[in-house]
């Protein structure tokens, strides 16, 4: 039996997604036919009697949160996490969206990255996911080859360049690698989660050849924080700033949040009541999480308000959930220089943008035009064919010359 289950109950952050990666046709299509008044099959969700773990569905939540809805079709099921991830490994062997290689692949290395269910034979593994046992044979096989030690540059939450020793990457878990701050040449060790999330990132250039960009954490040696000037004109536009859920101490000197999560507290996991500035977290799929968060939040009604610091990184399909979303949106003139906790700047290689959600978006726009144009939206602009939106162009900045582009 089937209920009507608000989507910001649904803790989409789990690990339970086994999809190496969301398909962006597919959630165009479903959000199309939901618009069409199409009725889909209800999404599978375990509750533990404090979390509702999404098991199956996690194209078809996020086609309902595109199309804005605040509610969706569950079949909740008494179980834990784990069962969630049991019953996730082989839903859609034989329906909906057809499994890539990459998918089965992600699903196999799920249960054989645990230390229980790696005990499990060959052939039960391949009948949990739905796969050949000749594929769970030659995966076991291939976890135990060690892989040769390779550097690969990434680009850091603001821009600055780094370097990661990827060998360690798809080793068991509680193991850890390194990265290497080229800038201070010292290393930063990362713990390898248990249950990595898939990155949801459907660009147009996600199968372009070429190095693929990384971006590190909220918290840690390496974080830069943004200057007071822009929280200070958050604070104009909403009044006050209830809730900041990615931060820290160092960060709260300046944002002075009534409540504050860090990485410890973790924000994911509550309610966001009230007026909310975030500046998320840049690494994936960290980012898409605080990003479907704060839209499923402002959709339900906990929080009122809201404005959102990211990079204007528009090939992105966080991006486009943001864009699709907002009430409001501020491309900045230039790029901002973040600050270290020592005072040092930063100047990050793209722009940023502040993304609006609340009943006063040209409140936003006067006060926002100072630092980039801002774009008023009509419900959904790209949603409106004939719609020019009003842009505010800026009225002053502080930018260095160079930081233009």
């Amino acid at each position: 039996m089937s209920n009507l289950l608000p989507i910001a109950k649904i803790n989409l952050t789990g690990g339970t997604q086994t999809r190496a990666s969301l398909d962006q046709d597919t959630i165009n299509d479903y959000r199309d036919a939901l618009q069409d008044d199409a009725t889909f099959p209800p999404v599978i969700v375990y509750h533990d009697g404090e979390h509702y773990w999404l098991a199956d569905g996690f194209h078809r939540v996020h086609a309902h949160m595109a199309r804005k809805l605040v509610n969706i079709e569950a079949d909740v099921r008494q179980g834990t996490r784990r069962d969630a991830v049991l019953y996730s490994v082989g839903a859609n062997a034989s329906h909906g969206l057809r499994r890539t290689n990459e998918d089965k692949r992600r699903a196999v290395m799920m249960l054989l990255d645990d230390v229980e269910w790696s005990g499990w034979s060959d052939r039960e593994i391949s009948r949990r996911c739905g796969v050949d046992n000749s594929f769970v044979s030659r995966l076991r096989k291939s976890v135990t080859v060690a892989e040769p030690q390779t550097e690969r540059t990434y680009t850091t939450k603001h821009g600055t360049v780094a370097t990661m020793q990827t060998g360690n990457i798809g080793k068991p878990a509680g193991q850890s690698h390194y990265v290497v701050d080229t800038d201070s040449g010292k290393l930063v060790q990362v713990d390898i989660p248990e249950h990595p999330e898939p990155e949801i990132i459907v660009a147009a250039n996600q199968n372009a050849p070429g190095p693929a960009t990384y971006r590190t954490s909220f918290t840690g040696n390496n974080e830069w924080y943004t200057p007071a000037r822009y929280v200070e004109l958050a604070r104009t536009v909403m009044g006050q700033i209830d809730v900041d859920p990615a931060s820290n101490d160092h960060a709260q000197k300046t944002v002075k949040a009534a409540t504050y999560y860090t990485q410890e507290t973790n924000g994911l996991d509550k309610e966001w009541h009230g007026k909310v500035w975030m500046n998320p977290p840049y690494s994936q799929p960290d980012i898409v999480h605080f990003i479907v968060k704060a839209i499923a939040e402002y959709q339900v009604g906990c929080c009122t308000e809201a404005i959102v610091l990211t990079h204007n990184s528009t090939d992105t399909a966080w991006f486009d959930m943001l864009f699709k979303n907002a009430d409001a949106i501020c491309f900045t003139t230039g790029r901002i220089r973040f600050e270290s906790p020592e005072g040092e700047k930063a100047a990050p290689a793209m722009g940023q943008a502040f993304t609006y959600f609340g009943p006063n978006p040209e409140r936003f726009a006067e006060v926002f035009s100072e630092v980039g144009n801002v774009v008023n939206m009509v419900r959904q602009a790209s949603a409106v064919r004939d719609f020019a939106p009003p842009i505010r162009t800026p009225t002053g900045r502080d930018w260095e010359q160079d930081d233009a582009a």
